[in-house]
């Protein structure tokens, strides 16, 4: 009978501390606190990550965490736009601009892809023709041995001045 732990299984402890880790950060969100939590250290984790399997675990806890986020952000953003009726008045919260930009900076960490602001075509357009007008302007200016030559010529022009 072989001894010793297969390849590619892990030891039941290191299994349920691994689960533990990731349960942790998919609650929480960063490292620092999934490895609080579960008390496990950062070499630990440093080790784990070597691990292609549990690599993709791990980007997929971290993937489950931004959509929790993202599902409570658009719950708070509703319930801030949702009008109350007060005295027979309808009123939105007055805090609620704030708890939008919160939200936004929120999803634009955790979906780049998806929040934040993409340069469209016009833009764009609009920096490649800067660039182009840059590397003309820097064209035109005189080289160095063309500054040379011209101070030369100064240099020849003002002796001969200087003669008559």
């Amino acid at each position: 009978m072989p001894r010793g732990i297969p390849k590619n299984k892990l030891r039941k402890d290191e299994l349920e501390h691994r689960t533990s880790f990731l349960q942790a950060l998919t609650a929480w969100g960063t490292d620092a606190k999934a490895l609080k939590v579960s008390e496990i250290s950062r070499t630990t984790l440093y080790r784990w990550k070597q691990d292609p399997d549990f690599l993709t675990e791990y980007t997929q806890c971290k993937k489950d965490f931004g959509e929790n986020i993202e599902h409570k952000a658009y719950q708070l953003v509703l319930h801030m736009l949702t009008p109350e009726v007060i005295d027979k008045k309808v009123e939105y919260n007055k805090d609620a601009r704030y708890f939008q930009t919160l939200t936004m900076f929120v999803l634009n960490g955790m979906f780049p892809e998806k929040y934040k602001d993409h340069k469209g075509a016009e833009q764009e357009a609009s920096d490649v023709m800067k660039t182009f007008r840059q590397a003309i302007k820097e064209a035109k200016k005189p080289t160095e041995k063309q500054t040379n030559e011209k101070k030369q010529e100064d240099f020849d022009i003002s002796d001969i001045l200087r003669k008559e």
